[in-house]
């Protein structure tokens, strides 16, 4: 049985009919997970180290900096943004 992330698993559940055939068959027919094919794993392991080694936010714009690729510099350095963004709304 195929591992799947809770958006596949909503994606699936509020489709119907043929698109909902087409998902399933997707998630199952695809290969084991790739680590090095990962866009984002670097920045999802920045994240995590924000809370295991207690990092300042900083830490994400550091990692967004040292891609390589424009591309990827730009949506880590969003996504760090967003992040920032959200640990200083109080609610």
């Amino acid at each position: 049985m195929p591992d799947f992330g809770i958006s596949e698993f909503s994606s699936i559940a509020v489709t119907t009919g043929k698109p909902k055939i087409t998902k399933i068959n997707n998630i199952g027919n695809r290969g084991d997970y790739q680590f090095f094919k990962d866009y984002y794993l670097p920045l999802r392991t920045a994240i995590k180290g924000l809370f295991i080694h207690k990092r300042h936010i900083s830490y994400l714009f550091d990692v967004a900096r040292k891609q390589k690729e424009s591309s990827k510099k730009i949506n880590f350095e969003k996504v760090a943004e967003t992040l920032k963004i959200g640990n200083q709304v109080k609610i």
